[in-house]
């Protein structure tokens, strides 16, 4: 041990930190975790200073989403002998936003009570090749003048959550959707002009997220009043954007893709992970009247599952006329 500084008690040698705990309030990518305790200064003088106290260095691995870390300790033991944790103990860590430094540390505030927050740094991580956040903590102990000589020990527990003052990553959709080309033409009946017909085409591209997504063949184009059984269509058109709903009769449709077959259900298209496909929507309309026509793209249907999965229904705007053709005028 070292010499006793004169005026005041004997030094103490530190032996252990006992039943270290560590707990983490949410999953995430990587469990919380101490993975080193580094003795920086193990003999202290009771002389109620830092600076003469005990110091280690912890190795501190956090999940990534939580950025809020605390403490807790025993009091501290050498047989029958103790001395208070309370306002003895503090803590802080280079990769911290608030408790930087030994002059920003967090004191704990009684025995076996956590402390108050130490908010990590999102943007600093020791190592970013290890899953999780990687931090360092020091930790340091001031033991009370007047306190006897011993070997002292004491357990502690490590704790971290998610700040709820900070908004959540927002999560990635499943596919995202944008407007390709449309074209609309008339097949004028010169012969029977109420016999004319529109084609009209709806290209757009499907991007899938973090998933493979799955998309049925199937389309429906039908009016603004769609109905349940509408939903299990990959595409969903609405055909009378312009002229009478009772008039904007579809006579064919169709979807095709650059998508590949599924191959474990060919009646969906499978766009991978990442990927952009083209959709086509083709549809033809043999009106009852004569009059302008046009269509738009409503929604599409998916499932994150070839087979087996419900469907999901990612909502489009079809006035938008990225999603619309032009009007065309049918006799």
């Amino acid at each position: 041990m070292n010499t006793p500084i004169k005026g005041a008690a004997a030094s103490f040698v530190f032996l252990f930190l006992a039943f270290g705990a560590a707990h983490s309030a949410h999953a995430a990518d990587a469990a919380l975790g101490v993975t080193q305790i580094t003795a920086v200064q193990t003999s202290a003088t009771a002389d109620g200073t830092y600076g003469n106290g005990w110091k280690w260095l912890l190795n501190v691995t956090v999940p990534s989403t939580e950025t809020l870390l605390k403490l807790k300790f025993s009091n501290w033991t050498s047989g029958a002998l103790s001395f208070a944790t309370a306002n003895n103990v503090h803590f802080y860590s280079a990769q911290s936003t608030d408790a930087y430094d030994a002059a920003h540390a967090v004191e704990l505030p009684a025995a076996d009570t956590y402390s108050a927050y130490l908010h990590i740094d999102s943007s600093k991580d020791l190592d970013a090749s290890q899953a999780g956040r990687q931090i360092q903590v020091s930790l340091e102990t001031r033991v009370p003048v007047g306190t006897a000589d011993g070997s002292y020990g004491a357990s502690y527990g490590i704790d971290t959550e998610i700040d709820p003052s900070i908004p959540p990553t927002p999560t990635p959709p499943a596919i995202t959707v944008s407007g390709n080309s449309n074209s609309a033409s008339e097949s004028y009946n010169s012969t029977v002009p109420s016999n004319s017909t529109g084609a009209f085409t709806l290209k757009f591209d499907v991007t899938a997220g973090d998933n493979d997504v799955y998309i049925p063949k199937s389309i429906v184009a039908t009016t603004s009043s769609v109905a349940a059984s509408d939903m299990t269509r990959g595409a969903v058109v609405i055909t009378d954007l312009s002229g009478s709903t009772t008039s904007a009769v579809a006579s064919a449709s169709s979807l095709t893709s650059s998508a590949d077959t599924d191959a474990s259900n060919s009646s969906y298209y499978v766009v991978h992970s990442g990927d952009t496909e083209t959709f086509t929507a083709s549809v033809v309309i043999d009106p009852s009247a004569s009059g302008y026509y046009q269509i738009g793209l409503d929604r599409i249907n998916f499932s994150l599952v070839s087979t087996g999965g419900s469907l999901q229904a990612l909502e489009v705007d079809e006035t938008d006329s990225s999603f619309q053709t032009s009007q065309l005028y049918i006799h």
